[in-house]
């Protein structure tokens, strides 16, 4: 291959990469009743959010990166969440996992339509829909992947966000517990955390 042809090569195929990508990132996806997965372009959709009657946004992307059209949400009267994480193995999402939960639940219970997104709606998102199901189901990150990935083909969380699911079962649903009046984090998280470098061995 010539080198012209090779640089035409690369540039189809970012080309095609780009054009994936935002497919993706635009795609929203019904998991069950009230609740969608989406990318960041899914979240700035301010006319398939109107469709859709999204009235709850949760976001979960870099702190870098800047929440998409909150003005517009704000405006259309749509109540939204944030927690900045990155999508790295080794990012605690386990610490979340509860809180988001609860409001994923919280807004179910209430009637409302939920998206969930991160910047692509692949890893970090679908990380945190899977805890919910896991946790509101009782059933374990396998169950929780094959149900998701069936809604949503590209779901794909890396593969430290696996694990943490992994131990999210071990904890039974809640990384923290009560002992002697004081809370403290069940033993799964804590070596977990250790394992990958948060906390010190001899902080345990």
């Amino acid at each position: 291959m010539s080198a012209p042809e090779l640089r035409a090569s690369i540039t189809r195929f970012m080309i095609e990469k780009a054009l994936w990508n935002c497919c993706v990132s635009l795609s929203l996806t019904e998991i069950m009743p009230n609740l969608y997965l989406g990318g960041y372009l899914a979240a700035s959709n301010i006319d398939s959010l109107r469709t859709t009657n999204i009235t709850f946004v949760l976001t979960i992307m870099s702190s870098n990166l800047s929440a998409p059209t909150l003005q517009q949400h704000q405006d259309m009267g749509i109540v939204t969440a944030r927690f900045d994480k990155d999508d790295k193995p080794a990012e605690d999402l386990l610490a979340i996992f509860g809180p988001t939960s609860d409001l994923i639940e919280e807004k179910r219970a209430e009637g409302k339509k939920i998206l969930v997104h991160c910047r692509m709606g692949i890893s970090r998102s679908v990380t945190l829909v899977m805890a919910y199901l896991m946790r509101a189901w009782g059933v374990g990150f396998p169950e929780a992947q094959t149900f998701v990935k069936e809604k949503r083909p590209m779901a794909s969380p890396n593969r430290g966000f696996c694990e943490q699911l992994r131990v999210w079962q071990a904890c039974e649903y809640g990384v923290e517990q009560i002992v002697d009046g004081e809370r403290r984090e069940k033993a799964p998280y804590a070596e977990w955390k250790r394992s990958v470098g948060l906390v010190a061995a001899e902080e345990s």
